[in-house]
């Protein structure tokens, strides 16, 4: 199925709350399953963990092709935490 992609980056600092909000990427790509993501794509290092003062947020939202993403609902959201999807690859 060819959905429009876009992925959103919010940092999060302790403290201060939400200090950015930007697109990280907007396109057309093929899945199979709207409903199901795997988060391989978001690069990570083994020797540098997320700070532990601050994280970021990553959201995907998945919508039809054609949608207006100004006011239409997306088929599927998927969020994480940069410090999880760390922590699930080296804990």
């Amino acid at each position: 199925m060819k959905v429009r992609q876009i992925i959103t980056l919010k940092g999060w600092i302790n403290g201060s709350g939400w200090t950015y909000e930007q697109i990280y990427d907007d396109q057309a790509i093929e899945v199979v399953d709207v409903h199901d993501i795997d988060w391989d794509w978001w690069e990570t290092d083994a020797d540098n963990p997320p700070n532990e003062g601050g994280d970021t947020q990553i959201i995907v939202k998945y919508y039809d092709i054609d949608a207006d993403v100004e006011v239409s609902e997306p088929l599927a959201t998927h969020k994480a935490w940069a410090s999880e999807i760390w922590a699930n690859r080296y804990k």
